[in-house]
């Protein structure tokens, strides 16, 4: 059984290195919707890389697609804060998008309680987070038999730093979930029905925050926290959980297009 694992992943990662391969190939022939669908294989069968998603999300801009690059890049970031090609290559395209509309906030706990841990992994608060618990025991401890000088702010101390992590871990690990219009123009509408009167519009790239989920309806909220109900056909969820997007859209007579050129 061990050795059929050790093999079944050996063809795993070939499988991974034959895709990306091929995806970066496509992109620097400049066929940009092959690449495009190499790499949405990858997200399509689970994987989760920044990498993929870096190169896809150029692949989306390069193939005139902003709402998938924006999408993309905000993933890249997700998996990997620190990653600065994406943030610097996001900023280059949502200037490029018609208003360069700021990303909403996060929930407000978030907000309040996170606002300094944009540049930190999972992995790495989630060590912080067991060293600080481990420190706060160990003070807790060390002040019970020896009687540690300031042992008891010191261990406060240490035990608010590790719940600060441990929210941290939480919001990462369940994080607000966003979405991108991917249509040149949505409908953000009062109620879940074409019929509902259209409240706002959004632009191709714009980030909203999703608040509810209805069927094939969205509710979102944008930075300035109007709220509206939008067909989850013309938005990306950026995730997790991620998922690869379709490359077919229908036009505005009802007839299916190519979304890449």
């Amino acid at each position: 059984m061990g050795l059929l694992l050790c093999v079944m992943s050996l063809l795993g990662a070939d499988l991974f290195q034959d895709t990306f391969a091929e995806g970066n190939g496509a992109y620097q022939q400049g066929v940009y919707g092959d690449a495009v669908a190499a790499y949405e294989r990858l997200v399509d069968s689970g994987v989760v890389d920044s990498a993929v998603f870096y190169n896809l999300g150029n692949s989306y801009f390069q193939a005139g697609d902003l709402g998938g690059a924006v999408a993309n890049y905000e993933r890249a970031l997700q998996v990997a804060p620190g990653h600065i090609l994406a943030s610097e290559n996001l900023g280059l395209v949502l200037k490029a998008t018609e208003r360069n509309l700021a990303k909403p906030g996060g929930r407000a706990w978030e907000e309040t309680f996170l606002f300094w841990d944009d540049g930190l992994s999972k992995a790495v608060v989630w060590r912080l987070c067991i060293l600080f618990w481990f420190l706060c025991w160990g003070c807790l401890m060390m002040r019970s038999w020896r009687g540690l000088a300031y042992g008891r702010s010191l261990t406060v101390f240490l035990g608010i730093v590790a719940v600060f992590m441990g929210l941290s871990v939480y919001a990462k690990t369940w994080p607000a979930v966003y979405a991108v219009a991917r249509d040149e123009a949505v409908a953000v509408r009062f109620g879940k029905d074409t019929g509902h009167a259209v409240r706002f519009e959004l632009f191709a790239g714009d980030r909203v925050l999703i608040d509810d989920e209805d069927g094939d309806w969205l509710r979102v909220m944008t930075v300035d926290k109007e709220r509206g109900w939008v067909e989850a056909s013309s938005m990306v969820v950026v995730g997790p959980p991620y998922s690869g997007f379709s490359d077919v859209v229908v036009d505005e007579d009802g007839r299916e297009k190519d979304r890449i050129e």
